[in-house]
C-alpha cells in the first residue's frame, strides 16, 4: 500500500478558499509518469551486445516502478552524442514486463566516446542514459582511406595514400602496427608498369601512410592492392597516370644547346664562338654569328628531350612564341643587319626499340630575303628514309611581331597537325625518317633552330637573330 498526499480546497460560505494538505493511505495504483534507466549501458566493443542488458523502468511521480505497466519503450542513440552516423542495432522497442523493459541485444557499429541512449514511450517523460564508449573490434581488414589520385608518370602521388586497419565494421583499429604493402593490382593500368617508392609501411595508430609512391608508365584504370598478414586485402579506386605537362617556361634557359655545320667546306668547322645566346626572365635570344666565319654554314639548335616509353603512346603538343627582332628585307641585309636562312621548330618521338623511326613534325620558315621569303615548309621522307623539304603553300608576313607555332603529334594514330598563329599549315604527311644512329631508347624531343647559310647573291654577312618565349610541352595519355 502506498501513501499519497493531496491538496484539498475547502470553501466556506463566501469566504476565500482554504487550502489544506491531506495525507492518507490509498490502495489504487499510482499513475505512470516517466521513464528511468535502471541498468545503464556499459562500454562495449563495436558490434557486440551491450552487457549487462540495459533496463528501462516505468515510474510514477515518486520514482516507484509502476509494476502493472506494459508500456512500449523505444531506445535510440541520443542525437549529437557518440560518432556521427552510428547506428544502434538490436531490438529497439520492447514492451515493459512488470513495469520494466529489458534490452539484451543492443549493439553500436561505430567506435567512439560520449555515447548516450534516450528512452521514450507514449505519454511518458523520456530518459537519457549515462555516457558510454564503443571501442573498435579485432583487426579484420584493410581499407584505402585516402585514395590514389591521378598523377604524372614519375611524380609522387599526392595527397599521400593512406591504408587503414579496420575491424569488421570499418572502425579504425588504433592500436594496430600492422606492416602493410601496396602494389599495382595485376591486370590494371599499363603492362610492365612499376610502382616506385616505399611500398611497405607500418601502421601508426592503425593507419599506414605512403607519401612517395610513383608509377613509371602512362595509362588509365590503374588500381593498387594493399595487403597485410592475416588481414583482408583492399583494392583502391581507379586512377590515371599521365604526362599532362612535361614542361613550360618563359624562356629556354633550361634546354640543351647544340651547334652544327651545314653545306660547308670540310676544313671550316663551327665552334661555340660562332653563337651567342642570352636569356632574360621574359625570353631568350639566339644569335648565329656566321659573319665571323664567312665559309661556315651554321645550325644553332636548342632542344629539350624526355626519354620514356610513353613517348610512343602519348599525344604531345608543343607550343612556342617567336619573333624576328630584325626586319627581313634585302635592304636591311645589305645594311649589315641580315636575318639568316631559316628558323625551324620540331616535335618528334624516336622509337629506337622497334620501328626505329622518328614520328613527328619539322617545319621551317624561310627568312632569306633573296629566296622564297616567308614560305613555310615541312620535312617529309620516303620509305627509304630519304628526306626533303616541301612547301606548305603558306607564306608568312615576316614582321617583327610575336607569332605562335604549335605542333601536335599522336604516334598511336600516326597523325599530327602544325599551326602558326592558330591557322593550320599542314596536317600530313609527317616526317618518319629511319635513324639507325639515334640509339635504342624511346625519346621525345622538341627544338627551335636558327640556320645561317649563304643568303644569295650579296655576301653582306650571314648572321641571324631569333627571340623565343612562353613555350609549353603538353602530354596526354593514350593518344
Amino acid at each position: 500500500m502506498r501513501s499519497r498526499c493531496h491538496t484539498l480546497l475547502r470553501v466556506v460560505g463566501s469566504l476565500p478558499a482554504l487550502a489544506m494538505w491531506s495525507c492518507g493511505n490509498g490502495t489504487g495504483p499510482s499513475p505512470a509518469e516517466r521513464l528511468a534507466f535502471t541498468v545503464q549501458p556499459d562500454s562495449v566493443e563495436a558490434g557486440d551486445s551491450i552487457s549487462p542488458p540495459i533496463q528501462v523502468a516505468v515510474r510514477d511521480e515518486e520514482g516507484n516502478t509502476v509494476d502493472g505497466s506494459t508500456a512500449s519503450i523505444t531506445v535510440a542513440i541520443t542525437s549529437g552524442t557518440g560518432t556521427s552516423g552510428a547506428e544502434l542495432g538490436g531490438t529497439l522497442t520492447r514492451a515493459a514486463v512488470d513495469g520494466v523493459s529489458t534490452f539484451d541485444d543492443l549493439t553500436v557499429d561505430k567506435a567512439g566516446t560520449g555515447y548516450t541512449l534516450t528512452a521514450t514511450a507514449a505519454d511518458l517523460m523520456s530518459s537519457e542514459s549515462t555516457a558510454f564508449s564503443v571501442t573498435p573490434g579485432a583487426a579484420s581488414k584493410l581499407a584505402f582511406t585516402e585514395q590514389p589520385s591521378d598523377v604524372a608518370a614519375g611524380a609522387s602521388i599526392s595527397p599521400a595514400i593512406q591504408v587503414t586497419v579496420q575491424d569488421a565494421l570499418g572502425n579504425t583499429v588504433t592500436d594496430s602496427e600492422a606492416s602493410i604493402t601496396v602494389a599495382i593490382t595485376s591486370g590494371t593500368g599499363t603492362s610492365g608498369a612499376e610502382l616506385g617508392g616505399t611500398l611497405t609501411r607500418a601502421a601508426v595508430d592503425g593507419v599506414a601512410t605512403f607519401g612517395d609512391l610513383t608509377v613509371d608508365k602512362v595509362g588509365a584504370d590503374y588500381t593498387l592492392t594493399a595487403t597485410a598478414a592475416d588481414l583482408e586485402s583492399s583494392v583502391s579506386a581507379p586512377f590515371t597516370v599521365t604526362l599532362v605537362l612535361s614542361g613550360e617556361g618563359p624562356n629556354i634557359s633550361t634546354w640543351e644547346f647544340a651547334f652544327g655545320d651545314g653545306n660547308i667546306p670540310p676544313d671550316a668547322t663551327s665552334t661555340e664562338a660562332d653563337y651567342t645566346v642570352s636569356h632574360v626572365d621574359s625570353m631568350s635570344t639566339i644569335t648565329v654569328n656566321s659573319r665571323q666565319r664567312p665559309d661556315v654554314g651554321l645550325h644553332g639548335i636548342y632542344l629539350l628531350r624526355r626519354e620514356t616509353d610513353a613517348a610512343l603512346t602519348a599525344k604531345m603538343t608543343y607550343s612556342i612564341q617567336f619573333r624576328l627582332p630584325d626586319a627581313v628585307s634585302i635592304a636591311a641585309h645589305q645594311a649589315g643587319n641580315p636575318t639568316g636562312q631559316t628558323i625551324d621548330m620540331t616535335l618528334f618521338s624516336w622509337d629506337g626499340k622497334t620501328s626505329r623511326r622518328d614520328y613527328g613534325f619539322a617545319i621551317s620558315i624561310i627568312t632569306n630575303p633573296y629566296f622564297q621569303t616567308g614560305h613555310v615548309r615541312y620535312w617529309v621522307t620516303d620509305a627509304d628514309g630519304n628526306g626533303s623539304w616541301e612547301d606548305t603553300g603558306v607564306v608568312l608576313d615576316l614582321d617583327t611581331e610575336w607569332h605562335t607555332v604549335e605542333l601536335s603529334v599522336d604516334p598511336v594514330s600516326d597523325s599530327g597537325v602544325a599551326k602558326i598563329d592558330e591557322a593550320i599549315v599542314v596536317t600530313a604527311p609527317r616526317a618518319k625518317e629511319a635513324k639507325p644512329t639515334f640509339g635504342d631508347d624511346v625519346t621525345a624531343r622538341v627544338s627551335v633552330e636558327v640556320i645561317s647559310v649563304d643568303p644569295g647573291s650579296d655576301n653582306g654577312g650571314r648572321s641571324a637573330r631569333l627571340q623565343v618565349r612562353n613555350w609549353s610541352w603538353i602530354w596526354s595519355p593514350d593518344g
